[in-house]
């Protein structure tokens, strides 16, 4: 323990002076608007600003601004259709071709006090003053800056609390494909589109006293963080199960038998603690066909992509901010490098259970490139967020037209997701097979549970067991001053039994991370990854409970941007799964602030 503090503890002998206030009043300019959900006219930015990716598609010297925290760029005369968005999630920065960029400093559903803009020909400034959410205590005050350069400088002089979901970030928009969220706390982040951007959690005071500099690079941007990094927990990777979870699913033999049960049929998952319950209704109208603003997927025989969601979606076993979509009608929740059944086209029970991560299945041959096929594509409407295979071609030989139209809805509020199927291709020619499979897993390998008859008796209910692998958290920030370190607690949530209600574990402290993670099969762990790289320090837990506290005492002095990696383990019984008796939860990557 106290090498390791020793170590983290390395810039102690430096004078490091405080961080003191870089965002001040910034004062001066003219009111344009204030209240709820306006949006000024035309107004002059004092200079023609050149918006990184945007060439061709207008000349940017005005600006439209709205009192929910983004302005748009206009040539002073035509503008994008201007919706008001009490969201505020990312895909309200991608709008198709021919939309103005956006550049949103703090996009959500704010009232304001007062929106000021301060232009001239060096630099333009626009100003929130006293921004807070509707019934929730706190204000906001964040600053644009303009130069004629392109270089976009956003400043959060004052953040406290908020109850919503914020975007943070800037797009040429005009069609541009949503990227991956960037964290734009990290230090430097750099986008190869003209486009990027970041989900600000609830309750979040990460932006105070921050700058963040957009400078065009290429068709993109580099992004700095000024000020000092700002202390945070991230996770990563993912937890295995102790005991492995459950799955259903109803397998089909052909196409024809598959939409014999399932057009117009709706499966419903509702989280119901660490279980879904799963019923069957009637869709009455429940497909909800792609508007407009709706995003594609690439195309790919057998292949996936990943979606980020606009907000995190509640699972029973956690969060999770991003889709892997098997274009083969699967998606699973949470972030995984490819889909497990990328190439797999002949959906079997036993690749069902064999697949370590939670997904739902709609699972069968679909062939998005062939000629006259229909797309997959994805929205946020309000709440809920579609990812739909609309009129998508299932593989044949010979081709000939076989599309389907079916949907996945998930509410990002409640967590309820739906399967809504309006019509699949009844051909059970395929040279490969027509089969489907239909159902949902949780984590882990499992048993192949057998196929079950989802589709006996409407409406019904049916249940099952998920047991949620271990979680680690940690909502005290890492903080470290000239004179103290702060206790950080770590939390464990559903910790593993080992026997006769006994739960043993420990956090493991690393200098080191492994993103991808080592996968453990070696030591009979074989749906398990370390996710650190080094075993620099242990810090045990014992007790009766599933929930675990770990404490790690930082030390005076330590630099900001310093980082440490945590992952816990715990011990289980031995298994046919689980030789080794190790359970693992996610890792976390902690950035330590020094103020």
């Amino acid at each position: 323990m106290h090498r390791f503090l020793l170590s983290l503890a390395l810039g102690a002998s430096f004078s490091l002076p405080a961080v003191a206030q870089c965002v001040g009043g910034l004062l001066g300019g003219v009111v344009v608007t204030s209240g709820d959900n306006q949006i000024t006219g035309h107004i002059p930015i004092g200079f023609t600003f050149p918006m990184a990716g945007s060439t061709g598609t207008g000349t940017w010297t005005h600006m439209r601004i709205s009192t929910n925290g983004w302005l748009m760029l206009t040539n002073g005369v035509t503008n994008s259709t201007l919706v008001w968005n009490p969201f505020g999630g990312p895909l309200w920065l991608y709008e198709p071709p021919g939309s103005n960029p956006l550049i949103a400093p703090y996009m959500t559903d704010l009232n304001v006090n007062s929106v000021w803009v301060a232009s001239g020909p060096a630099v333009t400034r626009v100003s929130w003053y006293g921004a807070y959410d509707n019934n929730w205590p706190g204000f906001r005050t964040f600053h644009a800056e303009l130069f004629p350069s392109g270089e976009v400088r956003m400043k959060y002089q004052d953040c406290t609390p908020s109850d919503y979901y914020a975007t943070i970030g800037l797009s040429a928009s005009n069609g541009t494909v949503m990227p991956a969220e960037s964290n734009l706390l990290a230090g430097t982040t750099v986008s190869q589109v003209p486009a990027m951007h970041m989900v600000l959690p609830l309750h979040s005071t990460a932006l105070d006293q921050t700058i963040l500099t957009f400078t065009p690079e290429g068709n993109g941007y580099r992004q700095v963080l000024a000020c000092g990094m700002h202390a945070s927990h991230a996770a990563y990777g993912q937890g295995c199960n102790a005991q492995p979870g459950e799955g259903f699913y109803e397998e089909f033999g052909t196409a024809a038998q598959a939409a014999a049960a399932l057009d117009g049929v709706a499966l419903r998952y509702t989280i119901a603690g660490n279980s879904y319950a799963v019923s069957r209704l009637p869709a009455l109208g429940a497909f909800v066909p792609p508007s407009g603003n709706t995003n594609w997927l690439p195309t790919t025989d057998d292949g996936s992509h990943m979606v980020t969601l606009p907000y995190p979606l509640p699972t029973p076993s956690g969060t999770v901010t991003q889709l892997r979509v098997s274009h083969n009608g699967i998606v699973h929740l949470g972030s995984a490098a490819t889909s497990p059944h990328d190439g797999d086209y002949t959906p079997t029970g036993a690749e069902f259970a064999a697949s370590p991560l939670p997904a739902f299945h709609c699972w069968h041959d679909f062939n998005d490139t062939e000629p006259g096929s229909g797309n997959i594509c994805y929205e946020q409407v309000g709440t809920n967020f579609y990812l739909t295979w609309d009129g998508v071609e299932s593989f044949a030989v010979p081709e000939t037209a076989n599309r389907s139209w079916f949907q996945y809805r998930f509410d990002l509020l409640t967590g309820e997701v739906w399967l809504v199927v309006a019509s699949l291709a009844t051909n059970s020619t395929m040279g490969s097979g027509s089969g489907y499979l239909v159902g949902y897993k949780g984590a882990g390998v499992i048993a192949d549970p057998g196929s079950v008859a989802l589709t006996t008796t409407l409406p019904d209910t049916f249940r099952h067991a998920i047991t949620p692998p271990m979680v680690l958290s940690s909502s005290v920030p890492p903080l470290s001053t000239s004179v103290y370190g702060a206790p950080v607690v770590f939390d464990h949530q559903s910790v593993p039994e080992l026997a006769g209600g006994l739960r043993l574990g420990c956090t493991i402290v690393s200098f080191g991370q492994d993103l991808t993670g080592t996968n453990l099969a070696f030591l009979g762990m074989p749906a398990c990854a370390l996710h650190v790289g080094s075993l620099d320090l242990l810090l045990s837990f014992v007790g009766t409970g599933s929930t675990a506290t770990t404490t790690l005492q930082l030390p005076s002095g330590v630099l900001s941007g310093t980082r440490i990696f945590t992952q816990a383990a715990a011990l289980v019984p031995p298994g046919p799964d689980n030789t080794f008796g190790v359970a693992l939860s996610n890792a976390l990557a902690s950035t330590i602030s020094f103020r």
